[in-house]
């Protein structure tokens, strides 16, 4: 951890060095078989799944073993380090959800696991600012959609954006003072008052 610079990583170079930190991290807690990196356009894409020996949650319950608490726990100084607005996202393999009492599903399991993932990251020290987004996506990106009821389904996703794909992301949500469709009007507005039309032209042009 002490290689990372703190800062914004957005080149394809720098999320590769951040990759290696993380990896020769979760070697050194033996979680590398639970734990998958990749260098994407948009980020850095960190998978933390179960194994045949590593469950993350209870069957059904949203409650973290162990081994993954530690796990996240491990991570959150990276993250501290990292400026990168970070996305996590909960998933779930496609066995229906039921729960005896209430109207429980993978939805909200799913979610409910993606936010103790988050609070545990922050419990570690994270910045809780860093996190710009906490998600459900129940069986609906399953990693191996040959085997839905797999255990490889099961999983937490910790997306690093880098600063081009977060204002991507930003132009979907939010209440922004001017939206780019705004600006425009407003430029073609402007040059139009500009133009030697007469008042009436300029009147009839504002009302379309």
């Amino acid at each position: 951890i002490d290689s990372l610079i703190p800062g914004n990583f957005d080149t394809q170079e720098q999320l590769a060095a951040l990759a290696k930190v993380i990896e020769r991290m979760t070697a050194q807690i033996n979680a590398q078989g639970n734990v998958n990196v990749t260098v994407t356009p948009q980020g850095l894409r960190i998978v933390l799944q179960d194994d045949y020996k590593q469950h993350m949650f209870s069957r059904g319950g949203a409650e973290l073993t162990p081994f993954f608490e530690d796990l996240l726990l491990a991570l959150a100084p990276v993250f501290q380090r990292v400026n990168n607005p970070l996305i996590i996202s909960g998933h779930t393999d496609a066995i229906p959800f039921k729960k005896r009492f209430g109207r429980q599903s993978n939805w909200a399991l799913s979610a409910s696991r993606a936010d103790v993932a988050r609070n545990t990251l922050v419990e570690g020290g994270m910045p809780d600012d860093r996190v710009m987004q906490v998600t459900g996506m129940s069986d609906r990106a399953l990693l191996n959609p040959d085997e839905p009821d797999s255990s490889e389904n099961r999983r937490i996703e910790l997306f690093v954006l880098t600063t081009p794909a977060a204002k991507v992301l930003e132009t979907l949500f939010g209440n922004h003072q001017e939206s780019e469709l705004q600006k425009a009007r407003s430029e073609e507005h402007t040059s139009e008052l500009q133009s030697p039309c007469n008042l009436v032209c300029r009147l009839l042009l504002e009302k379309k």
